[in-house]
Parts: C-alpha cells; structure tokens; sequence
C-alpha cells in the first residue's frame, strides 16, 4: 500500500531467524513494555518489516524481521520536549533469541 508514515516513538525487537519464533517475539516485547511501565500508544502504527526474507536468502536462520510497537512519551520528558517525537527517542527492545539484535529504530 502507498501511505505517509510520520515518526514516532516505537519499542524495536529484531527477531533473527524463523517466523515460527514470530509470536515469541511480539510477546517479549509486550512483555518489555510492561516491565519499562511504558503506555503502548494503540493510536499508532503497529510495523513488522521483513528486512531479510525468503525472497532474499534461502536459510530461514538469515531472515530478519524488526518489530516497531508505538508508545506514548513518558509525560515527564513531554514537558521539555518537542511536539514531534523523532527515532532518536526509540526505546531499545529486548533481545528475543540468542541470534536477535537491538538496534534503536530508523526512519
């Protein structure tokens, strides 16, 4: 589909590997947030971009999959902050399995 994605603040999660392991991961970083007391922002854009997948490499152990849940700015740091939050701001996510990275989020 053909949009406009604007910036925002996300929890990352790079899942490494299999799709198989993909709930796994949605729900580590479910789990991330709850932990960081971080308030999801249900109004944002829930992404899962498949950077490396089958149409690229053929070993599933390759594949690379990031995971972009939005949240809410703290209200504390929303006093001194701009209006626009950029990805700077992301908040690292949790490693899912032993392969994953975190990385912060790029426009």
């Amino acid at each position: 589909s053909v949009g406009l994605l604007y910036s925002f603040q996300a929890v990352k999660t790079t899942l490494t590997g299999d799709y198989s392991h993909n709930r796994e991961a949605w729900n580590k970083t479910f789990d991330y947030i709850a932990a960081k007391h971080l308030t999801q922002n249900k109004a944002g854009d829930y992404l899962e971009i498949y950077t490396k997948s089958i149409d690229q490499v053929a070993n599933p152990s390759q594949w690379i999959t990031e995971i972009y849940i939005p949240v809410q700015q703290p209200k504390a740091a929303v006093a001194s902050s701009p209006k626009s939050v950029t990805p700077k701001n992301v908040v690292p996510a949790p490693s899912v399995a032993p392969e994953a990275q975190t990385e912060p989020a790029v426009p």
